[in-house]
């Protein structure tokens, strides 16, 4: 019960921490770097239940997480690959449908920052790579787990969750997730299911999977 209290508390937190920025956002589109700000609110929450509500063992392993870089060269192929085969499927069964291709030569390309230039992506890994990583993957999937589900079950509740807690930026007229129809936002949800049952040392190509997810929304 521990376990499964101190879950519902990250989830609270995180969605209240992000979603004071992004609605605020949608409010007041000028401010709009508080979209970079409320990505961190996972990380933060993680940090917040593990040190404060969980032992002291539970902060080390997710600490140990961050730090951990070790990589199979086959996971890593599949998380970077993945979001672009899911992507093409999507946008090929838009276009079947009568939407337009999207202009490839944009795609990494960033419309909302553009002042920032490349300097962007850096942001990107640090606020939503990390802020969100380490919250979901790091902190929400393994707590899932340790309930009594299996991975596969696991993952396909969390990115449930995890895609609840963009709502704000489906109403956010600069981001790229107000753009996407139907059909890239079930493959945007897949890629989150399929992605996240993976061994503890890959949170590396985890972070660039999300890296690169996030490239593939920003198309202006």
């Amino acid at each position: 019960m521990a376990g499964k209290n101190s879950l519902i508390i990250y989830y609270v937190l995180a969605v209240g921490l992000t979603w004071i920025f992004w609605f605020w956002l949608v409010a007041q589109p000028e401010f709009k770097y508080l979209h970079l700000v409320g990505g961190l609110g996972p990380a933060i929450s993680a940090l917040i239940v593990a040190g404060f509500i969980g032992k002291q063992s539970e902060l080390r392993r997710l600490l140990d997480s961050i730090c951990r870089w070790r990589v199979d060269i086959w996971w890593f192929i599949s998380v970077v690959l993945g979001p672009f085969v899911l992507f093409a499927l999507a946008t090929s069964i838009s276009h079947i449908f009568g939407e337009n291709w999207p202009d490839f030569h944009l795609i990494f390309q960033n419309e909302e920052l553009v002042e920032l230039g490349a300097a962007y992506w850096i942001l990107d890994i640090v606020f939503f790579g990390f802020g969100e990583e380490i919250g979901w993957r790091g902190y929400a999937l393994p707590k899932l787990e340790s309930l009594g589900l299996n991975a596969r079950k696991a993952s396909i509740i969390l990115s449930l969750f995890w895609a609840l807690w963009h709502l704000p930026l489906f109403f956010y007229s600069a981001g790229g997730m107000s753009q996407m129809n139907v059909f890239m936002i079930i493959g945007w949800i897949l890629s989150l299911m399929f992605s996240l049952p993976c061994p503890d040392d890959i949170f590396l190509a985890s972070l660039l999977k999300h890296d690169i997810s996030h490239i593939q929304m920003v198309i202006p």
